[in-house]
This record gives structure tokens, sequence and C-alpha cells, in this order.
């Protein structure tokens, strides 16, 4: 079930100048349409969907195996092995004596290899058979729960990492806050997002295949999009890239923002 329609209105900068880019109501998750900003670009799906449907869709272990690598054991995905460890070494500036917490640590990937490097990090995960073979897979600990509902416990940490989450996030603004709430002064949260602004999105516009290929996506930001919603929340930019372009002969577009993923890294201000 949805939440009952209302005006759609732009979340990064308020603006109701809006187009309608893509009616997907047999989507295969829930039914949904996308919303483009005429005036920053930020898209968004409308109406949102609720608590329940979000819930029963992550609570099924098929949505972690279908993106695991096929014949491996733990569900554990190779390329996302990869990942972490590319995401470690740009972290490395940062990492000394932090404790780190990972939301959305999905089968554990990233927290495995951060504690291979001997890192203080722990993991936060909403569906518990992923959040299961996380912590088998890592010996980290992995807190079952949503950031406002460790927040209330008082756990606080240095560096929160939320690798391809907030475009799953109904509410990204009080997202951000909740994690506001678990970090302590001078905080840094470490954000990855498929990139709209890609060299495909500039391509083929309203039918780049982003729109399509997450059906479980709500949110499409690009560096400035991303940037202005994490500026009102208390955070200023202090590292981004842009990443994964195939084929190899094309990566050369990837430090000119035209990656396929953003990957941001943003310090609290207070």
């Amino acid at each position: 079930m949805n939440r009952p329609a209302s005006e759609p209105v732009c979340g990064v900068c308020e603006s109701q100048a809006l187009n309608l880019i893509h009616d997907q109501r047999g989507s295969r998750y829930f039914p949904r349409r996308i919303y483009r900003c005429r005036r920053c670009g930020y898209a968004f799906v409308h109406p949102m969907p609720d608590r329940e449907t979000l819930q029963r869709l992550y609570a099924d272990p098929g949505y972690f195996t279908e993106r695991a690598s096929p014949g491996q054991a733990g569900q554990v995905n190779l390329g996302q092995l990869q990942r972490a460890e590319s995401r470690l070494d740009w972290l490395r500036p940062w990492l000394t004596d932090a404790k780190i917490l990972d939301i959305g640590c999905g089968n554990g990937e990233f927290i495995l290899k951060a504690s291979e490097r001997g890192l203080d990090v722990h993991g936060l995960e909403i569906s518990p058979a992923a959040a299961h073979t996380a912590a088998a897979l890592s010996g980290a600990q992995v807190y079952v729960d949503d950031p406002q509902g460790l927040a209330l416990t008082g756990a606080r940490f240095d560096l929160i990492s939320a690798w391809d989450v907030i475009e799953h996030i109904p509410d990204p603004a009080g997202f951000i806050r909740a994690c506001v709430s678990l970090l302590n002064d001078h905080g840094l949260i470490a954000l990855s997002t498929p990139n709209q602004r890609n060299y495909h999105g500039v391509l083929h516009g309203i039918r780049w295949k982003g729109y399509r290929d997450g059906p479980e996506h709500l949110h499409f930001f690009n560096k400035n999009t991303l940037g202005r919603l994490m500026r009102r929340n208390g955070f200023v930019c202090v590292r981004s890239r842009t990443c994964r372009i195939s084929p190899v002969l094309l990566r050369w577009l990837a430090p000119l923002g035209f990656g396929n993923e953003l990957e941001a890294i943003y310090r609290l201000t207070s």
C-alpha cells in the first residue's frame, strides 16, 4: 500500500515546477511515478512507498541473494569486496582511530574488509537475514535496526558510511538528520549513489536506464543536488569522485564527473 497521494514537491530546492518523466505503475516492487525538478534536476518517486512495503522488500532474503555472486559461500559479492577495498583506500586519511558505522551493510562485504584492516567497524541493517550473514562473515557487531532506533541507544560514531543507501530512503533529509544524531562532533558521512549526471544520463536524458534498472530506487541525485541537500543539513563536502565506467576506453570520463556512481565524503560542521 502507498501513502495517500499529494502534490509532489522537490525535496532539494522545494520547487513545484516538476515534470513527470516516467510512469511505472507496473514496477516489480510497487507502483511508482518519477518526477524531475525543472529547477535543480533532482528526480524522485511520488508517492513514496510506505514503511510496510519497504520492510517486506528488504525482509525478503531473495532481494539480497539476487545481488550476490553466483556460487559464493555466504552470498558474498566479489564485486562488492573489490569496491570495499577501493573505498577504504579512498577513506584512509580519516580512518585512524575512527569508530565506524556502515549503514545498510547488506551481506557485510565492507565491514569484512574494514575488520581485516583492524578497524573498529560496526554494521547496521534492517534485514535480519542480511544482518546475520554480515555478522557471520565479518565477526563485527551488526545492529538490526534503523538509524533513528540506534541513536536512541546512545551509540555514537566518528564516521558513517552508507553505500548505495540514500536512493532507497523515503525521506533522505530525515535520514541525514538521523545520521547527525549518531555522529560525534565534526563527524563524517561517506555516501554513494547512482550518479544521475553520468555519461549515459547526459546522453539519453529521461531515457537513462538508471530510472528503470533499480525499481526500488526512490531518488536520483547528482553531485550538485546531493551536495545541496547535505549543506542544508549541516555538512560540507571534503572529497568526491565518480567511478564505475565500462568499457575501459571511456574511463577517462570518470574524473570529469561522468562516472556511473557518485561517492562523496561530508563533514558535519558543528
